[in-house]
């Protein structure tokens, strides 16, 4: 195989697990909706501003700022790696 079709490869096997289902395993004081032990999906997206327009608008899929679970870099600093990531902190909108 040609090195090229290597790198093609695990790049789309990096992106392809992009929507996660899990066991909740912690909450913050805020949390309402869950509680640790309930099952729980993540979708592709994770993070946005919610402080521009679009944000404002219910539109946040289109924020600037926009997280999504895979391939994108955290505010941490670190990619996302989607469904092969061990654990994932999201807010519970």
């Amino acid at each position: 195989m040609p090195w090229h079709a290597v790198l093609c490869c695990a790049h789309l096997t990096a992106s392809c697990r992009h929507e996660i289902v899990g066991i909740v395993t912690e909450v913050g004081p805020e949390a309402s909706k869950f509680k640790p032990g309930d099952r729980a999906a993540v979708g592709t997206y994770v993070g946005s501003c919610r402080n521009c327009q679009m944000c404002k608008e219910g539109e946040d899929i289109f924020c600037p700022k926009m997280l999504q679970t895979y391939n994108f870099v955290d505010d941490d600093g670190n990619v996302t790696q989607g469904g092969y990531s061990t654990h994932i902190v999201v807010d519970e909108q």
